[in-house]
């Protein structure tokens, strides 16, 4: 008897390991940002920096140990699909900081369509307070049609219709852009501070990739209007 699990949707997880002067200088980082930006009463409880403008702090001195760190885990990620490290670039398109308030804050469902990885680093949380990462299939599983939800372990992410991951402290999650994803309701005496990134594969400048199919280095692009 054999069981094929075809088409799997792959999550990493892993835990890192920053220092206390790194792990200080992005604590205070954040903390100047939530006092630079006031919440606004329709944000459901959330500050992000996508929305406020602080959309690429990979730039920022302070998150260069987490750049690397992103980079070597979705290359890790990557090799599980046989990916040769040596042909391909990885790009943050955006990086960005998220602040879920202390009393409830949450993001809505959505995905991130145009780019290929996206990488959560969950910086300050409280254990057992909620604000869990929930992860949806981006179609309907077709067990779904055939067993009811009530009799499948909501953790037997297989056949199940979602699954979640706890926020913890120093953890990084990768996971495909296009999965559907949000965070659940927070509550706690402290903020929940998390750092996302939207990472794009291509070609290095010069490698021999596969130019009809694979996305060519950024440096080879032509821009049209200027």
């Amino acid at each position: 008897m054999t069981f094929t699990t075809l088409f799997p949707t792959v999550v990493y997880t892993t835990n890192l390991n920053p220092c206390e002067q790194v792990r200080s200088e992005m604590l205070n980082y954040f903390e100047t940002y939530v006092s630079d930006n006031c919440i606004d009463d329709d944000a459901d409880g959330n500050k992000t920096g996508d929305v406020t403008g602080d959309f690429q702090i990979a730039n920022k001195r302070e998150f260069s140990w987490l750049n690397r760190q992103v980079a070597k885990h979705c290359f890790n990620y990557l090799s599980n699909f046989g990916v040769d490290a040596n042909l391909v670039n990885l790009h943050s398109s955006k990086s960005w900081p998220v602040v879920c308030y202390e009393d409830g804050g949450r993001v809505a469902k959505h995905n991130h369509p145009n780019s290929h990885l996206s990488v959560v680093f969950y910086l300050q949380s409280d254990s057992d307070s909620g604000g869990e990462l929930f992860v949806y299939p981006n179609t309907d599983s077709p067990t779904q049609t055939i067993l009811m939800n009530s009799f499948i372990p909501e953790t037997h992410a297989k056949v199940h219709n979602c699954y979640y991951f706890e926020p913890i402290v120093n953890q990084m999650i990768i996971f495909p852009s296009s999965l559907w994803h949000e965070v659940d309701s927070y509550f706690c005496k402290v903020k929940r501070y998390s750092v996302t990134y939207d990472v794009i594969l291509s070609g290095k400048r010069k490698s021999k990739i596969d130019n009809e199919m694979g996305l060519i280095h950024p440096d080879l692009w032509v821009n049209l209007y200027s």
